[in-house]
């Protein structure tokens, strides 16, 4: 199969790669523009939304299908946002974008050898069709697909581990949520895991899909309490000292796995330094969802739908997620991770209070501290790490300058 994508820069060409990989036995995949290329029988296009130079999503060349694809929200959604999707999803539907859209990849040849799309027709039992999304370089990296039914209905989302660093991840979230799957949440709604298995060197995992509707309303900063209470004791809580935890333990694991031996000896101090000053001090530990975000969440109803549950993990301070949340956010708006963490120290007390945790909020926001900068270390000496390095080297000086 030939790649060809030298009109496509950035992001498109990415997308382009990934397609190849994912239509193996196609004769050729290539970026084309619908008005100056005939399409024949033996060919399947993934449309380019909005243009190949700026993509967000790749949509198939199916109105219901396509329309569904750019539906999906999540708690970043403006109501701007909102409107342009519904939108958008209007003129798939009634055939107007496939004219405007005219950047297109176009997998030649692939309808009759093996290919995603009927590996996933087998694994669900019936004839699907796929989007592909475009996602930010970040240190866990990966393809993720949306799956349809012909007739446009949503049915799956598949995470795609295409080297060692996503593939584990990819495991460790079908981990988690086939744990988490027993658990009765009144506030939270997870992904079910529908198939997880490897086809073709990739690792798949197939999740059922959440609800996300447009048309659901919640403030965009609003913080889901109630959800993020619940995932935190969902299985119960101990209370731990923070230097007996596993906060400390994830650090002194950091100092020893990190390349850079002037790190690990930073690490190290910093592990010393955290138990020295909050080591004493019991806090709750509990699950944490590990990357709880608002584009990683959306509003339906009274539930919140949750997704990417790769950094799930036990044994984590109550409140922690809470505060990543927060943090995060703040980040998004500002491009300002002082002024994040800043805006985050000052309102914890009352969020870890909402919570119902207990303990002071200075042992807390630093163990989280502590946990997100052993990550990001390690991350930014993955294969994309030179996407984290500067936030990793952040999280590393500034609780440095909280423990000193």
């Amino acid at each position: 199969m030939a790649a060809r994508d030298a009109s496509s820069p950035g992001a498109g060409r990415d997308l382009v790669q990934v397609v190849g990989r994912l239509w193996p036995a196609a004769e050729a995949v290539d970026v084309v523009r619908a008005r100056s290329a005939r399409r024949t029988g033996s060919t399947d296009d993934l449309l380019f939304v909005p243009t190949a130079r700026r993509p967000w999503l790749l949509v198939p060349d199916q109105s219901r299908a396509a329309a569904a694809g750019v539906l999906r929200v999540s708690q970043t959604s403006t109501a701007a946002d909102r409107l342009v999707r519904a939108v958008l999803a209007g003129a798939f539907r009634a055939g107007i974008a496939q004219l405007c859209l005219v950047d297109r990849v176009r997998i030649t040849g692939a309808r009759a050898g093996e290919s995603i799309v009927s590996h996933l027709s087998a694994v669900l039992g019936r004839a699907v069709v796929v989007s592909l999304g475009v996602g930010t370089l970040r240190a866990n990296q990966k393809p993720i697909l949306q799956v349809f039914d012909q007739n446009g209905s949503v049915l799956a989302f598949v995470k795609v581990g295409d080297d060692e660093v996503s593939t584990a991840l990819v495991d460790r979230e079908a981990r988690s949520l086939a744990r988490l799957a027993g658990l009765r949440l009144r506030h939270l709604t997870l992904p079910r895991v529908l198939h997880h298995g490897s086809w073709r060197g990739l690792r798949l995992l197939v999740i059922g899909a959440l609800p996300t509707p447009v048309t659901a309303w919640a403030p965009r900063r609003a913080v889901p309490v109630a959800a993020l209470a619940e995932l935190a004791r969902a299985e119960g809580v101990e209370q731990v000292p923070v230097g007996a935890g596993p906060v400390v333990a994830a650090l002194r694991s950091c100092a020893g796995a990190v390349e850079d031996r002037a790190v690990g000896r930073s690490v190290g101090a910093l592990a010393d330094a955290l138990v020295a000053r909050h080591g004493a001090v019991a806090v709750e530990h509990g699950i944490w969802h590990g990357d709880w975000t608002p584009w990683n969440m959306a509003f339906a109803g009274r539930q919140v739908s949750l997704w990417d549950w790769e950094r799930c993990a036990d044994g984590v301070p109550v409140g922690a997620d809470a505060l990543h949340y927060v943090m995060q956010r703040r980040a998004r708006e500002t491009s300002d991770w002082d002024d994040a963490l800043a805006a985050t120290t000052r309102i914890a007390p009352a969020l870890l209070g909402a919570l119902g945790v207990r303990a002071p909020a200075a042992p807390v926001v630093d163990a989280y501290l502590a946990l997100l900068c052993a990550r990001y270390l390690l991350a930014a000496e993955g294969p994309n790490g030179a996407a984290l390095a500067l936030r990793a080297r952040w999280a590393l000086e500034v609780t440095e300058r909280r423990l000193s």
